[in-house]
């Protein structure tokens, strides 16, 4: 598992912020076990899904491969274990308003020394 969870780290470190949270949201949603392989693939196609009545990844903003691959991941590994790690890489993502200490502990859980220094901390 160690060695999936370092390949979707790997993958999730090319989604912007905004895909970030709507992958979030899909996670969060009751509609997550309604999720498919056939979504998953229309998600990779960049193409919105429909999960119910309520549509995900319907906005032009959404990273395909890489948001696909997370949820993906989030069948196989669960829902819970990605969703920490996507809400984790988030709060990163959106920088100084969380704490040097946090940030810092995230971002060597993502990726170690390359994002401190593309982020420009000093960890």
């Amino acid at each position: 598992m160690t060695s999936l969870l370092a390949d979707l780290h790997q993958l999730q470190r090319e989604i912007p912020v905004r895909s970030l949270t709507e992958i979030i949201r899909l996670l969060e949603s009751e509609k997550f076990h309604e999720l498919t392989r056939a979504h998953i693939r229309a998600v990779a196609e960049y193409q919105a899904i429909k999960l119910g009545e309520e549509w995900f990844f319907d906005k032009a903003f959404t990273t395909g491969k890489e948001v696909a691959a997370s949820l993906g991941y989030a069948m196989h590994l669960g829902r819970e274990v990605v969703l920490e790690d996507i809400r984790r890489l988030r709060a990163t993502a959106l920088g100084p308003s969380g704490s040097r200490e946090n940030r810092c502990q995230t971002a060597e859980h993502f990726s170690g020394a390359e994002v401190h220094r593309h982020k420009g901390w000093d960890c």
